[in-house]
């Protein structure tokens, strides 16, 4: 954590790819773009669907990423908070997920992530 987050009021989260996973003919979804901005909106951040220049100086940019974790039944994600003014790096955290699917190894690493970054 570079600067604090309360002095921020808006986030632009860009479009992730949803993590899909098939079970006994049961699909399961994830969208990391959906976990985040439900974080963010919690906490009374407003989500921006791009960044306004209006806002630019109050605005975070949210980056994210995922990495294999240390075995086959973690996974790693980093989420990276860089203000939409200056392009300095703010805040950045990585976590592990565990989980029996994909799916949940990912809401897992992006609910620890977000967990710790917005306390």
């Amino acid at each position: 954590m570079n600067k604090d987050l309360r002095a921020f009021s808006y986030v632009y989260i860009p479009a992730t790819q949803p993590v899909q996973e098939t079970l006994e003919q049961k699909i399961e979804s994830v969208n990391p773009r959906d976990l985040i901005a439900g974080a963010f909106a919690k906490k009374g951040f407003i989500i921006l669907p791009s960044v306004d220049e209006r806002f630019r100086a109050k605005t975070l940019m949210v980056g994210y990423g995922q990495g294999r974790g240390r075995s086959v039944t973690l996974r790693e994600v980093t989420i990276q908070l860089v203000s939409a003014e200056t392009g300095e790096l703010v805040a950045t955290v990585t976590s592990e997920g565990l989980g029996v699917t994909e799916v949940d190894r990912i809401e897992y690493a992006i609910t620890r992530a977000l967990e710790a970054l917005l306390k």
